[in-house]
C-alpha cells in the first residue's frame, strides 16, 4: 500500500508522523527504552531487531526509500540495506519478529 499525499510539506510530515508511531510501537513491543531505535549509539539485539521490523515495514508497507529510513534514524543508508536483509532472514526463521511486523503492517493499514 502506497501512502498517497499530494503537497511535499503535507508529505512530510505524514512521513514523520507515520515513522513516529511506528517507532513508537516497536519500542513497546519489544520492551525497549523510548528513543532506543533513533539513537545510533544504542545497540542491542531487541533494539536492533526493532530497527529492522519498522524499516521492513516502512519499505514495504510504505514505499519508503533507504535515505529516507536512514534520515528517520540518523544513521547511513547501508545500515539500512542490512537491516532489510537481517529483517528477511529472520521473517521466515523467528515467530516473535514475525508477529512484530504483522502488527506493524497493522497500524499503518488501520491509521492510513
Amino acid at each position: 500500500m502506497q501512502l498517497a499525499v499530494t503537497s511535499p510539506a503535507v508529505a512530510a510530515n505524514v512521513r514523520r508522523e507515520l515513522g513516529s508511531r511506528l517507532i513508537t510501537f516497536a519500542e513497546r513491543w519489544f520492551d525497549i527504552p523510548q528513543g532506543s531505535i533513533q539513537n545510533p549509539k544504542r545497540r542491542n539485539g531487541n533494539i536492533s531487531r526493532a530497527r529492522w521490523a519498522v524499516a521492513h515495514v516502512l519499505n514495504t508497507e510504505a514505499g519508503w526509500s533507504q535515505p529516507k529510513i536512514a534520515k528517520l534514524y540518523g544513521c547511513d543508508p547501508s545500515s539500512i540495506h542490512t537491516g532489510w536483509r537481517r529483517a528477511r532472514e529472520l521473517l521466515r526463521n523467528d515467530a516473535i519478529f514475525f508477529d512484530a511486523v504483522e502488527r506493524l503492517q497493522k497500524e499503518i493499514t488501520t491509521h492510513a
